[in-house]
């Protein structure tokens, strides 16, 4: 994150060409600043195919890389569901889930020792 002048954040933002930029934001609120605010864009998150890369050339535009905005890799274990947030990678959520089966598996063990007492 950048800071202005006056203390205030600004997404991370880097020029890939003279017509198009890049902008990484860090939360919900500047996401939807920075999308209101560009004429055109592309969402991603990370890293990008080299057909993308032609696409920006042919069209220059704001690349809004999303991988880095917390409300959006969220992990939330529910009662009845698991919440993963789309800026996870694949690693992360198969960690995640690995994590979150263990956990329904102790909470189902102990509805079946409490319904059976």
């Amino acid at each position: 994150m950048q800071e202005h002048s006056k203390g205030s954040k600004v997404p991370i933002k880097f020029k890939t060409s003279t017509k198009s930029s890049w902008v990484v934001p860090t939360s919900k609120d500047e996401l939807t600043k920075v999308i209101n605010e560009s004429d055109s864009f592309k969402v991603v998150a990370g890293g990008t195919s080299e057909e993308f890369w032609k696409s920006v050339t042919e069209n220059p535009q704001t690349i809004i890389d999303v991988s880095k905005v917390k409300e959006m890799r969220c992990v939330e274990l529910m009662d009845s569901h698991l919440r993963l947030g789309a800026s996870l990678t694949i690693d992360e959520m198969q960690k995640e889930l690995k994590i979150a089966t263990t956990k329904l598996a102790g909470m189902i063990r102990s509805e079946i020792k409490i319904g059976n007492t």
